[in-house]
């Protein structure tokens, strides 16, 4: 699911429950800026990691080598 970060302002407890079963990707001027989930398995830390890419740096759920992939595979990656 996207929101708009305006929409997730007002009602922050209904997308924290919400992101206990299915990421919620927060959008900024139509671009996603971040992401709302449960890393609990690979592949949700992968959502994760594809979609905020290069706002993660320190983050204890994703190392230094994760991030730098991330990014190779954007530039890497045919569209």
């Amino acid at each position: 699911m996207k929101i708009p970060a305006t929409e997730l302002k007002e009602r922050l407890g209904k997308y924290l429950r919400l992101a206990a079963t299915e990421p919620v990707f927060i959008t900024k001027n139509g671009r996603v800026i971040a992401v709302l989930s449960v890393p609990s398995t690979p592949e949700s830390r992968k959502a994760a990691i594809m979609a905020t890419y290069g706002m993660l740096a320190g983050s204890p759920y994703m190392s230094a080598k994760e991030i730098q992939a991330a990014r190779l595979k954007k530039y890497t990656d045919p569209d």
